[in-house]
């Protein structure tokens, strides 16, 4: 009996010289085993993400607003998320070993890196900037995906410290500031709201090593809370970044993208710091269909 995947390719392959115009990409993709808290690569079909080599990577213009202008930013994926709903932050967890998910086992780690280099190799053939921004993190996955980058593309600097993610302390003295957004937010309940918040930080330090996360914070305190990173303090590594960035394209990576707060958060500090040409993002799985 033929294995599957390569009878998914042969009827590619005819499909393909019976209607030369018609693309039929496999698809191959991510599955989620929720009950064992299991990511699975899955050569057959894509039931939350989709990795196909033929597909990949997608690009979709985001209406961002930076430092007071409507800006359209490119932001490139990847991988795609299908249309199911599904949420893709299994995948994020099991890359970062967190809230219980993993692999099913070593070849599905590494099927689902060998197609995001092949993707990521993809991408770098269309893209010719020279100056790459890494989103921080507290998994090394945004550091491997500019890692990969930089081989396909050596001409590339990478700047991984250009900014920070604010710790729980951090986010606790900017909301406890005289004139804080928080303060004015909820005048009327602060005590209340500060101590909703402060339920919020402490999960944080127990389980994301004290770094400041919006995912955790709920509606309406999240949505006062923009601020989630830090420029660095290093007038050396500043002055560099400038020179580097004049005129220049630059890409962001980042892991995901959501509502896009991050990656807009990130444009607006390159912006306000150098004088990019352009910034385009670059992330390993796309928004929510």
């Amino acid at each position: 009996m033929k294995d599957n995947k390569l009878v998914l390719e042969e009827i590619k392959s005819l499909m393909e010289k019976l209607c030369p115009d018609f693309n039929v990409p496999l698809c191959e993709g991510v599955d989620f085993d929720y009950k064992n808290s299991k990511v699975i690569f899955n050569p057959y079909h894509e039931k939350h993400i989709n990795t196909s080599i033929d597909a990949n990577p997608t690009c979709k213009p985001f209406d961002f607003i930076i430092n007071g202008q409507n800006r359209v930013i490119k932001v490139y994926s990847i991988f795609t998320r299908n249309g199911s709903g599904a949420d893709g932050n299994p995948l994020i967890k099991a890359f970062k070993n967190e809230g219980g998910w993993s692999f099913r086992s070593e070849d599905d780690l590494n099927q689902i890196l060998n197609h995001m280099e092949i993707i990521a190799k993809k991408f770098c053939e269309q893209y010719k900037g020279k100056i790459t921004v890494i989103t921080p993190s507290n998994a090394p996955l945004n550091n491997n995906l500019a890692g990969v980058m930089k081989k396909f593309n050596p001409s590339i600097t990478i700047f991984g410290n250009l900014v920070r993610k604010l710790s729980t302390e951090d986010v606790e003295e900017m909301c406890l500031a005289p004139n804080s957004e928080f303060r004015k937010r909820f005048a009327d309940t602060f005590n209340e709201s500060f101590q909703e918040l402060k339920g919020y930080l402490d999960i944080m330090d127990k389980e994301h090593n004290g770094i400041y996360a919006r995912h955790y914070v709920k509606e309406p305190i999240r949505g006062v809370i923009t601020q989630t990173m830090a420029k660095t303090t290093d007038d050396y590594y500043i002055s560099n970044f400038i020179k580097a960035v004049e005129g220049q394209t630059v890409l962001v990576i980042d892991d995901n993208i959501k509502r896009g707060a991050s990656l807009q958060e990130m444009c607006e500090i390159i912006d306000e710091t150098a004088n990019p040409k352009e910034i385009v993002c670059l992330t390993l799985f796309s928004q929510r269909q």
